[in-house]
C-alpha cells in the first residue's frame, strides 16, 4: 500500500513544477486539477487546490474546477462524423468508442493500481523504520493543519476585505458618475450665466455710447453758448470803454467816479474770468466724467446731470452779470447825461424848461428798466 505521505509529498512537488512552468493562475489551478485526476486519481475540490496553489482568490480553483470538468466532458464525448454513415451507425460506433474509452481507462487505473501495490510492497520495509517518526510527523502535520487553518481563514478575510473594496470601489465609480453629471450641470449653467453677462455687456456698451454721445452734444453746445457768451462780454466791455472815453472828455468831475466804475467793472471782468475759469474746470470735470463712463456707467448719468445743473448755473450766473453791467452802464450814462445837463443850465440859466424837460426824460429813461436779454 502507497504512503499517503508520500502522494502527497509527490504531489506537492509536481505543483511547485507546474507553478514554474505555468505564470497565468487561472491556467496553473486547471492543470493541477488535471495533475490531480488523471496522474494521482484525486477528485479535485477548491479548498484542496487552493491549498496546494495559494495563488489568487477562492474564486479563481472554483473557476479553474468548473472549466476543468466541462472540458473532461467534452473530450470523453465520441462523435463519429461522416457524411455516408446513417445516424444509427454513428451512434453505435460512437457507443463502442465510449466503452472501449471506458475500458481503456479501467485498465489504465488497474495497472495503476497493480503499480502501487507493488510500490506498496516495496515501501512496506521502510514503513518499519518510519513509524519512529511518525510522531514527529503526526506533530509537524497538526501544526501544519493549523497554519492551513490560519491561511484559509486570512484567506477568507482578504476575500472579504476584497469584496468591501469591489463594493467601496463601486459606490466611489457611482460618486464620480454623479459628480461628473453635476459638473456637467454647473459647467451648463456658468455658460448660460456667461451668454447673459456677455449681453448684459453689449447693453451697457451700447448705453455707454449713447451717453457719451449725448455728453459730448451737451459739451458741443455748452462750449457754443460759452463762446457766444464770450463775443457778448467783449463788445460789452467795447461799449463800456467808449462810454468811459466819452465821460472822461465831456466831464473831468466824472473822473473818481469813472475810476470808481472801472474798478468794479475789473470786479466783474475779474469775476468773468473766474467764472470763465470754473467754467472751463468744469468742463475738464465733465469730460473726466465721460471718460469714465466705460468703467461707471451708473455714476456718469448722475454727474453729466450735475454738469448740466452747473452750466445752468454759470448760465444764469453770466445772465445776471451781464444784467448789472448793463445796468452800470445805464446809470453811467445817465449821470454823463444829468452832468452835462448841469453844464448847460450853468452855461444857460434863462432856459429852465428843455434842461427841466431833459431832465424828467433822463429820469425817466433811468428808472425805464432795460429789456433781458433773451436766454439761448
Amino acid at each position: 500500500m502507497t504512503n499517503p505521505a508520500d502522494l502527497e509529498n509527490q504531489l506537492a512537488a509536481d505543483v511547485e513544477d507546474l507553478k514554474k512552468q505555468f505564470s497565468n493562475t487561472q491556467v496553473l489551478y486547471k492543470e493541477v486539477c488535471a495533475l490531480m485526476f488523471l496522474r494521482y486519481g484525486i477528485t479535485p475540490t477548491v479548498n484542496r487546490l487552493y491549498q496546494l496553489v495559494r495563488r489568487g482568490s477562492m474564486s479563481v480553483p472554483s473557476d479553474a474546477l468548473r472549466q476543468f470538468w466541462q472540458e473532461l466532458r467534452e473530450k470523453s464525448r465520441v462523435r463519429i462524423e461522416h457524411p455516408d454513415l446513417p445516424d444509427a451507425l454513428k451512434t453505435a460506433a460512437a457507443e463502442s468508442m465510449a466503452a472501449m474509452w471506458t475500458l481503456a481507462q479501467q485498465a489504465a487505473v488497474d495497472g495503476l493500481t497493480a503499480a502501487r501495490n507493488e510500490a506498496a510492497e516495496q515501501v512496506r520495509a521502510a514503513e518499519a523504520a518510519a513509524r519512529d517518526q511518525a510522531a514527529a510527523f503526526e506533530a509537524a502535520e497538526a501544526r501544519l493543519s493549523a497554519l492551513l487553518d490560519t491561511e484559509r481563514r486570512r484567506a477568507d478575510d482578504l476575500a472579504a476585505r476584497l469584496g468591501d473594496r469591489e463594493a467601496a470601489y463601486a459606490r466611489l465609480a457611482e460618486q464620480r458618475t454623479s459628480d461628473h453629471a453635476a459638473h456637467v450641470r454647473q459647467l451648463a449653467a456658468a455658460r448660460q450665466a456667461e451668454a447673459i453677462a456677455a449681453s448684459e455687456r453689449d447693453v451697457a456698451r451700447k448705453e455707454l455710447l449713447a451717453a457719451q454721445g449725448e455728453g459730448e452734444k451737451n459739451l458741443a453746445t455748452f462750449n457754443a453758448q460759452l463762446d457766444r457768451f464770450r463775443e457778448d462780454s467783449a463788445a460789452s466791455e467795447a461799449r463800456h470803454l467808449a462810454i468811459e472815453r466819452r465821460a472822461l472828455l465831456d466831464l473831468d468831475q466824472e473822473r473818481q467816479r469813472n475810476n470808481r466804475l472801472g474798478k468794479q467793472v475789473e470786479q466783474v471782468q475779474q469775476r468773468l474770468t473766474e467764472t470763465m475759469s470754473e467754467q472751463a474746470r468744469a468742463t475738464a470735470t465733465l469730460q473726466n466724467q465721460i471718460g469714465s463712463l466705460q468703467g461707471r456707467l451708473g455714476e456718469a448719468e448722475g454727474r453729466l446731470a450735475a454738469a448740466r445743473e452747473d452750466s445752468s448755473r454759470w448760465e444764469a450766473a453770466c445772465e445776471r452779470l451781464q444784467g448789472e453791467l448793463a445796468s452800470q452802464q445805464d446809470a453811467s450814462r445817465a449821470q454823463a447825461e444829468t452832468n452835462r445837463r448841469d453844464a448847460r443850465l450853468q452855461e444857460h440859466p434863462s432856459e429852465p424848461g428843455p434842461v427841466a424837460g431833459a431832465a424828467d426824460d433822463a429820469a425817466a429813461g433811468q428808472r425805464r428798466p432795460r429789456p433781458r436779454k433773451p436766454r439761448r
